[in-house]
């Protein structure tokens, strides 16, 4: 875990200017209207984020208000619907940084607790509470998150594109001229149920 701080002191101690603070106090409940991720990106790291600008952070994702400037999201994360990072606990007058680390996926309603930090490709279960470090390539899930297994999951998946997409999934591109062989529905072969 990363180090956390008595919270009182860190506000008393940061180099926060009051006018950045109102504008993070105007700004961050506004975030979650704006339809395009790249401009939600860009808007979290003018509130003081430090977010990779590949990340996708979802609509109703919450980044923690009172001190944004300590999570970090590298390049490649996504961070699903209802997901909450936060880096401050009034119960503990504690505040600790909050590091993702690139390619890493969380899952919708997650919750990220003070001084945590998720390694790189690892992937947090929806609705999970992570409360302690999570290593790098990994699966967890459960309150409180726990390891299910390793991630496994190779790396080119992790970036699918119009260009590679057929060949992750498994389908065989039609050859000159010839229909693409079917494939088999969730109910059964070809369609039946």
């Amino acid at each position: 875990m990363l180090l956390a701080l008595n919270l009182f002191e860190y506000r008393r101690r940061r180099s926060v200017s009051p006018a950045r603070v109102i504008l993070r106090k105007l700004l961050m409940p506004c975030i979650q209207f704006v339809p395009m991720w790249q401009l939600r990106t860009r808007l979290w790291q003018v509130c003081g984020a430090n977010i990779h600008s590949s990340v996708w952070i979802a609509r109703t994702a919450l980044l923690d208000e009172d001190a944004p400037e300590l999570i970090t999201i590298e390049e490649g994360v996504r961070v699903s619907y209802g997901v909450m990072l936060i880096t401050h606990s009034d119960l503990d007058k504690e505040v600790g940084p909050i590091h993702i680390g690139q390619q890493a996926w969380i899952g919708a309603g997650a919750v990220i607790l003070p001084g945590v930090s998720i390694g790189a490709y690892s992937v947090v279960g929806a609705a999970a509470l992570v409360n302690k470090d999570v290593p790098t390539d990994v699966r967890v899930a459960g309150v409180p998150a726990r390891v299910i297994k390793n991630a496994g999951v190779p790396k080119e998946w992790i970036h699918i594109t119009d260009d590679n997409y057929e060949t992750l999934a498994g389908i065989q591109p039609a050859q000159d001229g010839q229909a693409a062989p079917p494939v088999a529905s969730v109910g059964g072969q070809n369609g039946s149920a």
